[in-house]
This record gives structure tokens, sequence and C-alpha cells, in this order.
């Protein structure tokens, strides 16, 4: 209607005072402005009747400029009553702190965003997804973010009793492929634990912490496609055999390469046997081209091996293992984690954990 009105006006006018060309152009700017406020009118009213989650829209200082019903009934206020006041006025001043860096994020950077936050609250622990979108302003209509906020509770905890179960799956899969080799019955919990204890000491995030457990579980469950003639062996293997044990451990990757897990759990366990020079399998990655959680689990793997007895020889001592280990470091091994491992070894009870570990 406002838009009709500014045409009809203009054209008005024209035909009684012959105005100007500018005129004309303004009467033009002025009905596109219309048209946009009126488009904008149903953007909003689609999002209040609509959009079951709380969405709202804000200017750079915070003062909500728009509410839907969900974020209303949030605020336990009418949708109308919300207009012009302050996140904190309306929220509290917790949920404010909350969302305020990130929407000036998105005016400054003129990017929209999406964040995630843990909410501790009086019915439980959320899981919550905010959504913060630019609406570029135009003409006399400043800048504002879009927020729109979603409870991903459901999601996030299905999610997670799908990884526990998949893991308890997983565990019991190891365990009974470790009863193929009396002599390395604890070997993937030995390797596991070890990197957890690695990866802690090397402060990644829990996430990665997570990978890399997962990625040594698994690490050595191609053991099970190894002969067990070779497995039992009480000499040296030939360079042959030598050969069916690589491929048969390389095979871990492929037995689970269709398995979705969370995190870069199986890059970590593509990259296992690469060594930190280049000479390794099966791309020949060197350096920090190796995933950081495969290093890891590649020096776990062959300390908890070397301090394990085998067929072909005994177990070394703590001492023995890190001293062959440092030797191969620059060749095989990520000469930091090597490190990492002695300092959890001697600084953190290591060798009394482990020592409890092993029996």
């Amino acid at each position: 209607a406002l838009a009709f009105a500014v045409a009809a006006v203009s054209v008005f006018a024209a035909w009684r005072i012959r105005i100007s060309r500018e005129n004309l152009r303004m009467a033009e700017e002025y009905r596109a402005l219309s048209e946009r406020l009126s488009l904008n009118e149903t953007f909003l009213r689609h999002l209040r009747d609509e959009e079951p989650s709380p969405t709202f829209t804000v200017f750079r200082d915070l003062t909500i400029s728009y509410a839907n019903a969900a974020a209303a009934d949030l605020a336990r206020a009418p949708a109308a009553d919300l207009a012009g006041k302050t996140l904190a006025q309306v929220f509290g001043t917790a949920f404010s702190k909350r969302l305020a860096d990130n929407i000036r994020a998105v005016f400054e950077a003129r990017e929209n965003l999406i964040a995630t936050y843990d909410v501790e609250e009086q019915d439980g622990h959320r899981h919550l997804q905010t959504k913060h979108i630019l609406i570029p302003g135009s003409g006399d209509r400043t800048d504002m973010v879009l927020i729109v906020e979603d409870d991903v509770t459901p999601i996030i905890e299905g999610r997670r009793r799908a990884q526990e179960s998949l893991r308890g799956t997983i565990e019991v899969l190891v365990s009974v492929i470790d009863q193929f080799d009396p002599m390395a019955q604890k070997l993937s919990l030995q390797v596991s634990t070890l990197s957890e204890w690695l990866a802690q000491a090397l402060n990644l995030d829990d996430a990665s912490i997570e990978a890399v457990r997962y990625a040594a579980i698994l690490a050595n469950v191609g053991r099970s496609l190894v002969p067990s003639e070779l497995l039992r062996k009480t000499g040296p293997l030939t360079e042959a055999e030598k050969e069916t044990v690589r491929e048969a451990l390389d095979r871990s990757y492929a037995l689970f390469s269709g398995v979705v897990f969370e995190g870069p759990v199986l890059e970590i366990l593509a990259q296992v046997r690469e060594n930190w020079d280049g000479s390794g399998h099966p791309e020949g990655r060197a350096g920090e081209a190796i995933h950081p959680g495969a290093r890891i689990v590649a020096v776990a793997t062959a300390f908890a091996a070397l301090v394990s007895p085998r067929w072909h020889r005994q177990a070394f001592t703590i001492n023995e293992a890190l001293d062959t280990l440092f030797r191969e470091t620059g060749s095989r091994y990520d000469k930091r984690i090597v490190i990492a491992l002695m300092h959890v070894l001697e600084n953190e009870k290591g060798r009394e954990r482990w020592e409890a570990l092993a029996g």
C-alpha cells in the first residue's frame, strides 16, 4: 500500500507541475525503499509464525529490534515488549555475555558465524547452537544481526550414545583379537592408554585425545590377519615374513574405513606406519605432514611392543626401550613425542602406572 501511494503521488505531481528528473529519481528510490520494507515485514512475520527456535534481531549496541514468539517465551514477556531493550535487559546478563562477542565479531568482519555453547541450567545440561546472520542495512536502515538459537542437546546426546556403543563394540572386538597372540593379550589396551597419556602431556584438546585413543585401540587389529605361525615364531622373521606382517597391520585402516567416527580417527589410523624421515608407508609422508595423532600412536605402539616379551625375545626394560626409541628419533619417530614419553614416565609416576597397566 505504501509503495502504491508513493508511486501515485509521484505520477500526480509530474502531471501537475512537471517535476524534474531528479525528483523522479527520488520518487523511484522511495518506491524501492517501500518495497524493501514490505519484504522485511514479510520476512519477520515468517520468522514469527514459522520458526520454532528463539529468533531475534539486534543492532550493534545489542538492542533488540525484533523477536519472534519463541524468543518471547524464552524471555517470558510479550514479543512486542522486547523491541528497544538490550539483550541483558530481556534475557539476563549471562545470556548477553554469551552472545555479545560473537555478535560484535559479525558486525566487524561482516561474515556470518555459527557457535556452539554448553549451558548449565536448573533443568540440566544443554547444548546450544547459535547462528549469527548479518542483515546489511541500506538507505536509512542500519545493519542488524539475526540470531537463531537451536537446542541441539538431543542430537549431541544421541551422537554421544552412538559413539559409546561403538566404543564398547570395538573394545570387545579388540579384546577377542588380542587373544590370538598370548604374548600380546593386553597390547591394544596398553597402546591406547599410553597414547592417551602422551596426548594429554602434549596438551591436545579433548576431542583430539579421544580420536588418538580410538585410533590406538584399532591400530593393531590387523594382527588378526597375520598367520598364527608367524605370531608365534621363536626365531627372527625373514624379510618376506616381515612384509606379510606389515601388510596385515596396514589393513587395520581398511577394516574400519566404512565406519563413521567423531574426529580424525581414520586419518590417524592410515598414517601410523609412516616414518618421520619419509621412509614409511603407505604414502611416504614425512615430518609435520604426518598427523600428530599418528606420530603419538606410533611411539606408544613401539614402546608397548618393546617392553613386552615376544616369542623370539625377552622384554626390554623401560630404559632399554627408551634408549632404542631415542636412537630412532629423526628417522622413524618424532623426537618431541619420544621426549614427552620420557617426561610422562619419569615425572608423572608413569613407571608405576605402566607397571600397573602391564601387570
